[in-house]
């Protein structure tokens, strides 16, 4: 096994690193800053380059939760609120899903047919419940009349992504192969609707 673990504290990722070496170069360890489109980008370019091929990718840089708006003092004008929180814990993670995907798609299916597999540290139940309290909470049902909208006329890749709850991550695989009976059927309700929109959209033109 050989790992590439990226962090902003370099001496922290070259400590860590020490216990993989231990009985040879394994390890290796490289700066970035997961806010940071171009960091992560050569970060993952410089793990390509040692490994050659990447099987999993952990995307599991976060910070704790802070206060985002500060108060200013009386008559100072408006402040920049403090976004850090969504600028590593959601932006950072996305890039680094993108950075794991584009390659996964570059490679050929390992021994378990797998291209690649993304696991992520992303704890969302705290925002699940607030936003639910709120009436803030999005429904699947919109997230895939969203997929719908934005489908237009692309053609189907032969790829499937699956995020799914829990421990299972998130995995770019060949259809039409799941993990798991729920993911199937999930699957299967988003090509019905993709197909619906499709049709509606030939019987518009026509």
């Amino acid at each position: 096994m050989k790992v590439v673990i990226a962090d902003q504290n370099l001496q922290g990722a070259e400590e860590a690193c020490k216990e993989f070496n231990k009985q040879g170069q394994a390890a290796w360890a490289v700066q970035a800053d997961v806010g940071d489109w171009e960091s992560q980008r050569e970060a993952f370019e410089i793990a390509v380059d040692r490994l050659g091929r990447v099987d999993y990718v952990f995307p599991i840089a976060g910070i704790t939760e802070r206060p985002w708006n500060t108060k200013q003092p009386s008559g100072s004008g408006f402040v920049k609120p403090n976004l850090a929180v969504l600028d590593v814990n959601a932006t950072g993670a996305l890039y680094t899903c993108s950075l794991a995907i584009q390659q996964f798609r570059n490679q050929e299916p390992g021994k378990y047919g797998f291209r690649g597999k993304i696991k992520t540290g992303i704890s969302s139940g705290d925002f699940y419940d607030k936003a639910d309290a709120k009436g803030l909470l999005v429904t699947i049902e919109s997230l895939l009349k969203a997929f719908e909208n934005l489908l237009g006329d692309c053609e189907t890749s032969g790829e499937a992504i699956e995020i799914l709850p829990g421990d299972d991550g998130s995995k770019i695989k060949e259809r039409p192969e799941y993990s798991n009976e729920k993911c199937k059927i999930s699957c299967e309700m988003v090509e019905e609707r993709t197909y619906n929109a499709f049709k509606a959209l030939e019987l518009k033109a026509n």
